[in-house]
């Protein structure tokens, strides 16, 4: 709740108001344990402190809302990777298998086929 209405005071130019629920997200146990929460903290101070103009502020929070953010997508592009590694390996796996056992049954088709061969001889 209160990161929607910090956001909401700031674009009202209400700074006081604003401030008060950042004090607040910041008082709730484990507003950071998450980084999408930690991302909207970030870009609510980045707001706060552009209303208030302190610019190195603003920019300091927002290059940390981008840095949690690009972190996430190259993460989940690592994960991503990751996963297609196992498929193609879980895929060679299941090919080896398989020609391991279409080569046995070829040889115990090719030793019947001989035995045949010898019974009719004999």
């Amino acid at each position: 709740m209160y990161h929607v209405l910090a956001p909401a005071y700031i674009m009202k130019g209400e700074a006081d108001e604003a401030r008060k629920m950042i004090d607040t997200i910041q008082r709730i146990p484990g507003w950071n344990q998450s980084p999408d929460r930690l991302i909207s903290y970030y870009n609510i101070l980045y707001g706060y402190h552009r209303l208030l103009g302190q610019h190195d502020q603003a920019y300091e929070a927002i290059d940390k809302a981008n840095y949690l953010r690009d972190s996430m997508v190259h993460l989940a592009g690592s994960l991503g990777s990751q996963k297609e590694v196992i498929r193609y390996e879980i895929g060679q796996k299941a090919l080896a298998d398989s020609l391991r056992l279409s080569s046995s049954l070829l040889q115990a088709e090719l030793k019947a086929k001989t035995n045949q061969t010898w019974l009719l001889i004999a």
